[in-house]
């Protein structure tokens, strides 16, 4: 999708495969995995601060998958060592697991095939960590071994796969902003047509974020105050040009305010969606 970086791609593929979700692999779905968290901030055996993109855990094995996902061309040799020191001590008391004391760990990086040989120059021999490498040719394959016996089989051999869902991780704070102010005026714009005969109606950013963001039960609080840092941004621009007369922040309370015509509010909101839609090329449905 336009307007969306290879990261946010990436962590919407990685967590497509603990899902079922049609033309798109479950392999990690198959193990029992699910999202335990997003964007995790803990400390490492040597209390550094790590903050993975994703923590995936399975019951059926009772074990803990650690992903980094790497958009870009390298990854730093510091940032390599910190994670290093992770060990299953770490991150025991983050997952739901039925017996944790039984709890065992992989961590693993995510790139492109076009990426993934800079990031490998980036990688010692002493750390050797798995890497699952989304290719143009439509596969995903394995790089390294999985200290699970069970994962590492899955990915054994290559698992073909389409243009990765885009829904699970919409956006992230670092995306193209006006791919965020989409989302945001869609929710702007439906919660004014369900309030047509209010005078006015009250919304929590949080509220808004929730309902827009699939994932954000597991997002981290880390991860959540810039994407609610973003989404001010966003609302206090808009309140300041094109919807001043109707969008205003509620004195004293962590709430927003649509006032006046609910229905020129939506038909406001519904012009700049048309209008950042044509000038981004960017849409908030799957192609």
């Amino acid at each position: 999708m336009e307007g969306l970086s290879e990261h946010t791609v990436l962590v919407n593929g990685m967590i497509g495969l603990c899902t079922k979700t049609r033309g798109w692999p479950s392999t990690l779905k198959d193990l029992g995995y699910k999202v335990e968290y997003l964007e995790p901030t803990f400390l490492n055996s040597e209390g550094k601060k790590v903050n993975p993109d994703i923590l995936f855990t399975s019951n059926k094995l009772i074990h803990a998958l650690i992903t980094e996902c790497k958009g870009g061309v390298s990854i730093e040799n510091e940032q390599l060592e910190k994670y290093s020191k992770i060990n299953v001590e770490n991150v025991r008391n983050w997952v739901s697991v039925y017996d944790a004391s039984k709890l065992s760990l992989d961590l693993c990086l995510a790139s492109y095939e076009e990426l993934s040989e800079k990031i490998l120059e980036n990688i010692d021999s002493q750390y050797n960590f798995p890497i699952l490498v989304f290719s143009l040719s439509n596969f995903i394959s394995k790089i390294n071994k999985f200290s699970n016996s069970k994962l590492d089989q899955a990915f054994s051999t290559p698992i073909e796969i389409s243009y990765p869902p885009t829904e699970f991780y919409p956006f992230d704070d670092e995306d193209d902003v006006s791919l965020i102010a989409l989302y945001i005026l869609r929710e702007l714009a439906f919660l004014a047509l369900n309030n047509l005969h209010n005078e006015s109606v009250e919304f929590e950013p949080d509220e808004m974020l929730d309902r827009i963001h699939p994932m954000w039960a597991n997002i981290h609080e880390t991860k959540k105050k810039k994407l609610r840092s973003k989404t001010k941004e966003i609302l206090d621009e808009y309140k300041k040009e094109q919807l001043s007369e109707h969008l205003a922040k509620v004195k004293g309370k962590n709430t927003w305010q649509i006032t006046k015509s609910m229905k020129a509010f939506g038909d406001k909101c519904n012009k700049i969606i048309k209008e950042l839609t044509e000038q981004k090329k960017i849409s908030t449905y799957e192609e």
